[in-house]
């Protein structure tokens, strides 16, 4: 395999739905996202060597100095490319037990990452949110969980 191809498989990535004691989203703004790339939920690519659940503790431990147990899985979603060239991908979002003052408190963002997080409502992350995060966050808060979905780039939901 010549180092500018694919490695075999699939990736995949895994996510988190962090709450506060108020009911309040905890979303994050990726670096560079002032051209307009929307917010998204914590968590990101799985690593070769880790599960989907390790994944999203790890990012949450390096993106937001956050240690805290991935919880129940809600949402699997099979995401096929919008761009040619590229692979799916399979998705995942976890629940997670609502993060108290104290450790909200404590929140520290990894700058190479992010430029910002924000506790909000679920309607106003909903709005906010990549179209894909939404779909799962709506997703998963109407139920039954865990979810199977399956996105063609041609689909798009309002």
């Amino acid at each position: 395999m010549s180092r500018h191809s694919s490695p075999p498989g699939f990736p995949a990535a895994a996510y988190g739905l962090l709450t506060d004691q108020a009911h309040r989203v905890l979303i994050v703004q990726p670096r560079g996202a002032d051209d307009g790339t929307p917010w998204r939920l914590p968590g990101g690519l799985v690593e070769a060597d880790e599960t989907p659940r390790d994944a999203l503790e790890r990012e949450l431990r390096e993106e937001l100095a956050l240690d805290r147990p991935a919880g129940s899985l809600l949402v699997q979603e099979w995401v096929l490319p919008l761009t040619p060239g590229r692979r799916p991908r399979m998705t995942f979002l976890f629940g997670t037990s609502p993060v108290t003052p104290q450790e909200a408190g404590r929140i520290l963002l990894e700058h190479g990452e992010l430029a910002a997080c924000r506790w909000v409502p679920l309607e106003i992350a909903v709005e906010l949110l990549h179209e894909r995060h939404s779909f799962r966050l709506t997703r998963a808060c109407a139920g039954p969980v865990p979810a199977y979905l399956e996105h063609r780039p041609q689909e798009r939901h309002p």
